[in-house]
């Protein structure tokens, strides 16, 4: 008979580390041997639930990473370059948006590095409107009003006018 109960490998090893402990408890004769047995097992038990609690604490703040992107914004007219938004940030502050510059050239794309940054002016991520202003040139607005100009080499996909950096 096969059991639909899947059984989490923590509870295996804590179940394993109480039964050697039972298991030095019964075999052993001597006190001394009894009770380091009985420590060993308590440390193991001990370490193993702090590493356990810090997994869990280490896995619901992967949960909030507020990171999201890349997204794609805007589309050149020529349709060579495309704006994208990556969203970075820590978990307390509101997210800082990042713009860059792609190539659309399949497996041969290229990304700029940034043309530039855009932090929240509230507590909520800035909402972004990107358009090609040029074949090399972008606006772009923010939901709070700001507006940057910004352009890009189209050979070296480096940017010629920036705005809001560092990006920190």
């Amino acid at each position: 008979m096969t059991s639909t109960h899947d059984w989490h490998p923590s509870a295996v090893l804590a179940g394993s580390v109480v039964m050697l402990m039972f298991a030095g408890w019964l075999g052993l004769r001597s006190p001394t041997a009894v009770r380091a047995a009985f420590s060993f097992g308590m440390l193991a038990l001990l370490a193993f639930a702090s590493f356990a609690a810090l997994a869990d604490v280490a896995h619901e703040v992967a949960t909030l990473d507020p990171g999201k992107g890349p997204s794609v914004v805007a589309v050149s007219p020529d349709s060579r370059y495309e704006i994208i938004v990556v969203y970075s940030g820590d978990l307390i502050a509101a997210d800082t948006a990042v713009v860059r510059v792609r190539s659309r050239n399949g497996l041969l794309s290229r990304e700029s590095t940034d043309l530039g940054c855009v932090r929240p002016a509230n507590s909520e991520p800035a909402a972004l409107i990107v358009t090609f202003t040029g074949p090399h040139d972008i606006t772009v607005d923010a939901n709070d009003g700001r507006s940057w100009q910004a352009g890009f080499d189209p050979h070296a996909l480096r940017p010629t006018v920036t705005f809001g950096l560092p990006c920190q």
